[in-house]
């Protein structure tokens, strides 16, 4: 028998009769802070370009008042509330990673989660637990869609994400197991994502789709509509025909074992890529006195997996500048913050300053480097050679992370509101929504 035809079954099982009670007090805490960082990241990303234009087209095509819409006063339909929140939610690309499953899981299950909880009014135990079906569903299919998938140019967050989402609301709907499937094969029909879009307004765009299509999958399902039961697998299926990796062991112990836990949350707002270079490089900074001017060539060493996702030669915009290299060690040694939205503006690409580093900069790439990590060299006219080098996947407390993501949200929607979504998200029992709704003459 084709282990691939085990597949669905296993992800309807792991969807339909999961529990929030069955899991570990720390996987529970790590899925809070996550929520609490995307919400604070989809509200500083509100007003974004790509945002308000998703939103005032939503808004105009109107429909019923189900769910919140961050940056809205009115409702809308849940899948356009997914839809508008996801692509908030990533438009600053300063959202949480998974490095296994090249993608952004909480960019798409958070708000398909959001959005059909607020409309049929499901309690705080039920969002919380569907949204770690759905973010542990989607790095485990990105996992299994692999590298092959993603090097042929498919964006794993909108694919693998869409997946997620259409199983976090079966959840949420208490879809049965026939349902669900009919959801995964419906939701088939609908995952997309290139990676052509990155560095554009295009890349949220496809957060957006995803959440909007896993809502829209499930609702169907849920009335009836029947799909393919194994779309998702089988010969002419999703996998075959997007070209998966077809990693068997991406679903080893689901259920029992939460590969959510080695998720990765973002300090810089930039690629993820570049965040082990910044790393290296502040280390290297605090440790010794280097002036820009005194910089004769900097090396940097990266997986080869980076070289077509944020080496971006010469960016022309702010966007653009989150996905190049050698910018962001210009902007680093020169002291820029990199955990400041304000940093990455179209401007800063054509300041000489950095132009003129940047171009001292080489990027190559060694197979001994991991996926999470980078080696900086750095060479002065006077000949000193100083070096770097950080992993990202090194060991990293909660209670690190936690004050991190205190510190973040604190900086992208002020003291004053980055307190009460922590109390009254990250610690107490209230659904986002309900925080979003409450605070939104503040936002």
């Amino acid at each position: 028998m084709n282990k691939n035809s085990e597949i669905t079954g296993q992800l309807v099982q792991f969807a339909t009769t999961n529990h929030l009670k069955d899991i570990p007090n720390s996987t529970k805490r790590l899925l809070r802070l996550s929520v609490v960082d995307w919400i604070a990241v989809a509200v500083a990303g509100r007003n974004e370009p790509v945002s308000k234009l998703i939103r005032e087209l939503e808004k105009e095509t109107g429909g019923s008042s189900e769910s919140v819409v961050i940056g809205l006063e009115n409702r809308l339909p849940s899948r356009s509330a997914a839809y508008a929140n996801g692509v908030a939610g990533h438009s600053l690309d300063y959202d949480d990673t998974h490095f296994a499953s090249f993608g952004h899981p909480s960019a798409v299950i958070v708000p398909a989660s959001l959005a059909i909880s607020d409309k049929i009014k499901a309690n705080t135990e039920k969002f919380y637990d569907a949204t770690l079906i759905g973010i542990e569903l989607t790095i485990r299919i990105g996992i299994w869609l692999g590298k092959k998938h993603y090097t042929k140019g498919f964006h794993i967050t909108g694919t693998a994400g869409a997946f997620g989402a259409a199983m976090a609301v079966s959840h949420i709907l208490d879809l049965n197991t026939e349902q669900a499937k009919n959801a995964i094969g419906i939701v088939a029909s609908r995952a997309s994502g290139i990676r052509a879009q990155f560095g554009t307004m295009g890349k949220p765009f496809q957060a957006g789709i995803a959440a909007s299509s896993g809502v829209e999958a499930a609702l169907l399902a849920k009335k009836g509509f029947v799909s393919a039961s194994n779309a998702l697998e089988e010969p002419l299926g999703f996998g075959a025909t997007h070209d998966s990796d077809f990693c068997q062991k991406a679903f080893a112990g689901l259920g029992k074992s939460f590969t959510f836990e080695n998720i990765t949350h973002k300090f810089h707002a930039s690629c993820h890529g570049t965040h082990a270079t910044i790393e290296a490089l502040l280390a290297m900074l605090k440790e010794n006195t280097i002036m820009p001017e005194d910089i004769e060539k900097i090396y940097l060493k990266v997986n080869p997996r980076y070289l077509d996702i944020c080496n971006i030669e010469k960016p022309k915009t702010g966007l653009q500048a989150k996905f190049s290299f050698k910018l962001m060690v210009a902007l680093v040694v020169s002291g820029y913050d990199t955990t400041s939205l304000e940093t990455f503006s179209d401007t800063i690409c054509q300041k000489s300053s950095l132009v003129e580093i940047a171009e001292r900069v080489s990027v190559s790439s060694d197979l001994a480097i991991t996926e999470t990590a980078a080696k900086v060299t750095l060479q002065t006219y006077s000949g000193k050679i100083f070096s770097s080098q950080y992993d990202l996947g090194q060991d990293f407390p909660i209670e690190m992370r936690e004050r991190k993501i205190r510190e973040k949200t604190n900086t992208l929607i002020g003291n004053s509101l980055g307190k009460s979504l922590w109390q009254e998200v990250g610690l107490g029992s209230q659904l986002p929504s309900s925080w979003i709704e409450n605070n939104f003459n503040l936002i």
